[in-house]
């Protein structure tokens, strides 16, 4: 323990050496590259310290373990923000199950029930709070690549500051929030939204969903609220819903998500920079000659394009649908890769995602006339004059993005960074076939087209994805046995 705590003092200083040298001695380019170093050496070291308990004890709890054993301390916290009346005392706890659509995320989960008293009443009669609280999922990566993103974006943690900051200005329906706080150094968050129950796709049961909203009491069938698992989705009406939704927060920041007061927090992006750090930290053999010049000619192709605030991680299994049989509104959740980058890329990770290959291509023109015509009515509601892409021009962002799509998944599952985020197998099995499907469906003379690279570049990244399904199929089999 004390070699360990002499070496966390050693690195912390020589961290502090580093950002200071950066920041006092050095040209401006030298500087920042100091400055960044320092800051990944001080969070590498605070993380690693934290996992070894020698990091001090954070405003909020570290997780659900840390949350059982003292439960009246978030309740503290959710008083404090207004949740609950003032000189409310809290009486019992009551645990309400778990995530059971995706059930690997009870680690970073927890659902409850707070009975108190409320202090502002003279009879100081019973009443109770149903919430639902979400840590950091993102913890199941290597602490390497937690401490890189807490270095390039210093104080950043994106679900956080979406609810704290964007929530009330986003156009979309989403959660209440109760609280939320970060400590990114050790990359810990907590939020607490409104308990929500919702009902599975397969209307077996009733069961809490991550999103929350409020609780369910005598809905009727008309108001009732529906989590669909990805794979599982065949709805072609809930995701038009979807697409015409997001498409209400995509013209409310088109072409000034940077200098918006509520997505200013975002880190400035241009083109397809959101994504840049799949080609840095993919695997040697996918870093071809090929794939850099296609790489080079989309960031190229987006760099003129007005770029807007995305939800990130835009699918039906992030989604709660009211209304049955036929959704009629939609409830969005999990903003944990919101972000500023092309607007379509929302669709087309919508639309590859969530839909089999075959309902994709039976549906993704009518899906994009959808999205046009929803962004074009919410645009022409900002009083300045905007011009909207047209259908033809979203459809070549949505072909070249497909291919970012597809580099994106093969970094993240080839290098096993969200093995521990709580998907279920059947879900990562079905994106891994839709995102490889729509690479495929890719029309190479037209993606080569519009990028002024040779059909062979684009037939190269068609040959990476069918080898990465062939190593895949291989690990499933592995495992089987």
């Amino acid at each position: 323990m004390m070699a360990m705590t002499m070496t966390t003092t050693t690195t912390v200083a020589v961290a502090f050496v580093a950002a200071a040298a950066g920041a006092l001695l050095l040209s401006p380019g030298v500087r920042r590259v100091a400055s960044a170093a320092g800051r990944f050496l001080l969070s590498l070291v605070t993380l690693m310290a934290e996992r070894h308990d020698l990091a001090p004890q954070l405003t909020f709890p570290r997780g659900v373990d840390d949350l059982w054993q003292d439960p009246e301390r978030l309740f503290v916290l959710i008083e404090r923000e207004g949740g609950v009346p003032r000189g409310s005392t809290l009486e019992t706890v009551e645990k309400l199950g778990d995530v059971q659509s995706e059930p690997d995320k009870a680690a970073t989960t927890a659902a409850l029930r707070f009975v108190y008293k409320n202090g502002e009443e003279k009879q100081r009669s019973r009443h109770h709070l149903d919430v639902f609280v979400k840590f950091q999922s993102g913890r199941g990566m290597p602490v390497w690549l937690q401490a890189i993103r807490a270095a390039v974006e210093p104080g950043v943690a994106r679900e956080v500051d979406f609810y704290r900051k964007m929530r009330n200005d986003c156009a979309l329906r989403t959660a209440r929030v109760l609280f939320a706080d970060k400590h990114t150094w050790v990359n810990r968050v907590c939020i607490v939204l409104e308990y929500l129950s919702v009902q599975v796709d397969d209307h077996s049961n009733t069961m809490p969903h991550a999103s929350g909203l409020h609780r369910e009491t005598d809905q009727e069938d008309g108001a009732r609220l529906r989590v669909i698992p990805d794979s599982s989705f065949r709805c072609v009406d809930e995701m038009r819903l979807m697409v015409r939704k997001v498409a209400a927060m995509h013209a409310m920041f088109w072409g000034r998500a940077g200098e918006h007061p509520a997505s200013s927090w975002l880190p400035r992006r241009k083109g397809i920079e959101f994504a840049g750090w799949a080609l840095s930290l993919a695997p040697p053999k996918a870093k071809s000659a090929e794939f850099t010049r296609v790489f080079q000619g989309i960031n190229v192709y987006f760099a003129g394009h007005a770029l807007t605030v995305v939800h990130g991680d835009c699918r039906p299994g992030n989604m709660i649908f009211e209304g049955s049989p036929v959704a009629r509104d939609v409830i969005f959740s999990d903003f944990e890769a919101v972000n500023i980058a092309p607007a379509v890329w929302d669709v087309t990770y919508a639309i590859i995602l969530g839909l089999s290959p075959e309902m994709r291509r039976a549906n993704q023109d009518r899906l994009l006339h959808d999205y046009v015509e929803a962004l074009s009515d919410e645009i022409a509601k900002r009083s300045e004059s905007i011009s909207v892409p047209t259908f033809q021009e979203l459809q070549n962002q949505m072909l070249l993005l497909t291919v970012i799509l597809f580099y994106v998944s093969f970094t993240v599952t080839t290098a096993g960074f969200w093995q521990k985020q709580g998907n279920t197998r059947s879900d990562l099995n079905s994106w891994g076939t839709r995102v490889l499907a729509s690479l495929l469906d890719v029309d190479t003379e037209r993606a080569g087209r519009l990028l002024g690279v040779g059909t062979a570049d684009i037939e190269a990244i068609k040959k990476l994805g069918k080898d990465w399904a062939v190593q895949h199929q291989q690990q499933e089999t592995q495992q089987e046995k």
